[in-house]
């Protein structure tokens, strides 16, 4: 049940989370996730288009990761006013509307690299900002069937966000990818338009009260240290994927693939690759996404974690060989899939422990206050990302972000000891 307790919500009325507003809700997201898909693929294939090197690439897709570290800083503010969240929900994405169509103008780097750090934090803030509704709009009884549906309708979206881009890339201009991007976002908007107000209070805490929270509880403790493990392998994975697909974009222009395809400039091969990489990870994640939740049944969550950051682990050190460009993409795609079936289970735990072990009353300010804390140390990670592959130093980084991967085990025992320990 969602509730009013504010006098400055009177004017809204509570309404009862249904299914259909449930799937109202996942439709709308997925529509976003699509104009991201679309948004990621094109502002990499222009910045490609605009250096034809690997670092400006390697740069907006840092950027990506440092937009979720400005959005760590507004979202808890957000999630503590007494604002209706699906309006802030459906105004972000016609502000997103607004500005994705704003890099067609441009044809200067810097221009670009300004366009990118509100493009990239305003899609972490309404990512965030999904989360936090979806919670409260999830009955204890469907949670987790309903995490597992959101995450593999936001990959699915953003997956035929990728596809399409990569189509439309091979015969049409890149306007048409911002302008249709644009589209999208306005699309989700009116699809939010007649869905009832979410009005929440505040538990009135300070933020420092939740950081101080989230220190001091040993289960916090061990949600927190798990969630910086997946953050590790998840920033420095795309990060290495960008610098090898440039490596790959570079190599097989004008050399033929497979029989006679082949490339004839390297923004077609980047662009080519990138997607077909990223679409293969998307579907191997929305597949993973819906057996988790079945596979929970035979073998528990907390069972499946262990192997989930092992494959996590290997699918690092698998973007480590360099050779034959085809066969490198082949191994590069099979760390792809590893990479992808692990991070989706572990998502899943996290998500899962973090709903049944927080207090209700608690649960929007601790996901805000996580979530901050958790982009705070994803945002040093790809700093640390890019300064190795700056002085093309994988290998240390790969080792590095393999060995906090792996530790990961740790607190993954620890909740899976106390998710047990509760009452059935």
């Amino acid at each position: 049940m969602l509730r009013t307790s504010s006098p400055l919500q009177a004017s809204f009325r509570p309404f009862e989370a249904t299914a259909r507003h449930q799937k109202q809700f996942l439709a709308a997201v997925s529509l976003s996730k699509f104009g991201d898909g679309l948004t990621d693929i094109a502002l990499m294939t222009l910045a490609f288009s605009l250096s034809n090197s690997a670092s400006l690439v390697i740069l907006v897709a840092a950027l990506k990761i440092f937009g979720s570290f400005f959005a760590s800083l507004i979202v808890p503010g957000l999630l503590r006013t007494g604002h209706n969240r699906i309006l802030v929900y459906r105004s972000l994405d016609i502000l997103r509307a607004a500005l994705i169509v704003l890099p067609i103008f441009t044809g200067n780097i810097w221009v670009l690299l300004a366009l990118c750090v509100p493009i990239f934090t305003l899609e972490a803030i309404s990512l965030s900002l999904s989360a936090s509704i979806l919670q409260n709009i999830a009955s204890d009884r469907d949670r987790l069937a309903l995490n597992a549906r959101f995450q593999y309708m936001t990959f699915a979206g953003d997956l035929l966000g990728r596809g399409l881009g990569a189509a439309l890339l091979l015969a049409a201009p890149l306007q048409l990818i911002f302008a249709l991007d644009a589209v999208t976002f306005l699309a989700s908007a009116l699809l939010l338009a007649k869905m009832p107000a979410l009005m929440l209070s505040s538990t009135g805490k300070k933020p420092a009260e939740f950081y101080a929270y989230v220190f001091k509880d040993r289960v916090q403790q061990s949600i927190i240290f798990l969630r910086l493990c997946a953050l590790t392998t998840l920033s420095v994975f795309w990060l290495l994927v960008t610098y090898r697909m440039t490596e790959l974009a570079s190599l097989l222009t004008g050399t033929p693939l497979v029989g006679a395809i082949s490339f004839t400039d390297a923004n077609q091969a980047f662009s080519t690759l990138y997607a077909c990489f990223t679409i293969l990870v998307s579907v191997t994640t929305v597949l993973g996404a819906m057996a988790a939740p079945k596979l929970a049944t035979t073998a528990p969550l907390a069972v499946q974690s262990y192997f989930a950051i092992l494959a996590c682990a290997l699918g690092l050190w698998l973007l480590a060989p360099t050779g034959e460009a085809p066969a490198s993409f082949v191994i590069y795609c099979i760390g792809g899939i590893l990479s992808a079936l692990g991070t989706v289970i572990l998502r899943l735990f996290i998500q899962t422990s973090g709903q049944i072990l927080t207090p209700k009353q608690m649960l929007s300010e601790v996901i805000a206050t996580a979530d901050s804390m958790s982009r705070m140390w994803q945002n040093a990670c790809a700093g640390f990302a890019v300064l190795a592959l700056s002085i093309n130093a994988p290998l240390p980084l790969i080792a590095a972000a393999s060995a906090v991967t792996i530790a990961g085990v740790i607190p993954s025992f620890r909740l899976g000891a106390r998710l047990r320990s509760l009452p059935t």
